[in-house]
């Protein structure tokens, strides 16, 4: 009876095991289902802050033209004002000459008030023996002379104005463009936070393909120029080692490194995973080696490189490390030794014993 308990006990116990993994196992997809919904939002707005900011950098283009066109108005404006300055000095000292002329004149003191204030209103009523005193060529500079005092005050006008509207335009075109940068750049940086934390929970919960894909747009997102993520081509067998076209290679996240698509691929998901913990690419020393620089490195290393035409380098699926994963035993070594595997990446059994190379990671 008592036996019979006991297996009935443990039968009823047994369940419970996977019972509690699953809530785990609905937590994480809950997580990445939440991260996914946020993400989602946050693209949007971040996508629209960006066409925003597009926009608006168009508009801010278009009226910086504006505003050249109001500053060449602004020159030309100057350049007219100061030759109406120039001809109003003339007209002047033409009409002083006049001045001086009809000073005894019983018109003299008429003549004196246009000098001095030539808008005044003085009375064009001339009396006959006036009309003689003043022969055409003296009634034409006085008439010049009012004419240009009207001309420089008008164009002294429209030269402010043309200022004011320049100054106007500056500080509106930099104001909008400024808030937009701001709201962009904010935006973008949650979108990048959040794409980090949906990378990490995809790792975990083993679905490296999906990270891979989240791992790509936020690196878009960055602003990566076209052709430096990982690249979409297909694994060519077949050349000879150390002898892989480099139209057959990819780059990797470190300029002048490459390796063979599918490699190139992991690596730039490991690299991912590895900048969420370090804060810091990995650095790389070495990746595809071609057949030359085997033997370059052979004749200089020749108890630690391999015979050229055998290195796994030259297969475009090994790369050496550094920055302290190059130490056996390092938080970096013992990091990469428990996550790398994840993306396919190990550090193989003899690079541990003989010759001992904790730097030599190979893709499987």
């Amino acid at each position: 009876m008592v036996a019979a308990l006991a297996v009935a006990a443990t039968l009823l116990v047994a369940p419970a095991q996977p019972a509690s993994a699953a809530p785990a196992t609905t937590r994480a997809q809950q997580n990445v289902a939440g991260l996914r919904k946020q993400i989602a939002e946050l693209r949007t707005k971040a996508d629209a802050a960006t066409a925003g900011l597009a926009k608006s950098t168009r508009a801010y283009q278009a009226g910086r033209v504006r505003l050249r066109s109001t500053q060449r108005q602004l020159l030309a404006a100057a350049d007219a004002e100061q030759v109406a300055q120039a001809r109003l000095d003339i007209a002047r000292d033409r009409l002083a000459a006049l001045a001086v002329s009809a000073y005894e004149s019983p018109t003299g003191d008429e003549v004196t008030t246009m000098l001095t204030d030539p808008l005044s209103g003085v009375s064009r009523e001339r009396t006959t023996t006036d009309v003689m005193y003043l022969t055409d060529q003296q009634t034409d500079v006085v008439a010049h002379y009012t004419g240009d005092v009207a001309r420089q005050t008008e164009l002294h006008r429209h030269a402010q104005a043309l200022e004011h509207a320049a100054q106007k335009q500056q500080t509106a075109l930099d104001h909008r463009r400024t808030s937009l940068q701001a709201q962009s750049k904010r935006l973008t940086s949650q979108l990048l936070a959040r794409l980090d934390q949906l990378t990490n929970a995809l790792v975990k919960a083993g679905q490296f393909g999906d990270a891979f894909r989240v791992s790509r747009e936020r690196m878009d997102r960055m602003g990566q120029p076209a052709g430096a993520g990982p690249c979409d081509k297909p694994d060519i067998g077949g050349f000879p080692n150390g002898l892989i076209p480099p139209s057959m290679l990819c780059p990797l996240p470190q300029r002048g490194h490459m390796l063979k698509p599918s490699a190139a691929r992991a690596f730039w998901l490991l690299d991912t995973a590895y900048q969420m913990r370090f804060n810091r690419h990995i650095c790389v020393t070495d990746s595809y080696r071609p057949l030359s620089v085997q033997y370059s490195v052979f004749r200089r290393k020749p108890g630690l490189a391999a015979v050229p035409g055998t290195s796994r380098h030259g297969l475009g699926d090994a790369v050496d490390l550094g920055c302290g994963i190059q130490v056996y035993g390092s938080t970096q070594f013992r990091w990469m030794k428990q996550n790398a595997p994840k993306f396919g990446w190990i550090h193989p059994y003899w690079a541990e014993h003989s010759p001992f190379e904790p730097w030599h990671w190979e893709y499987k």
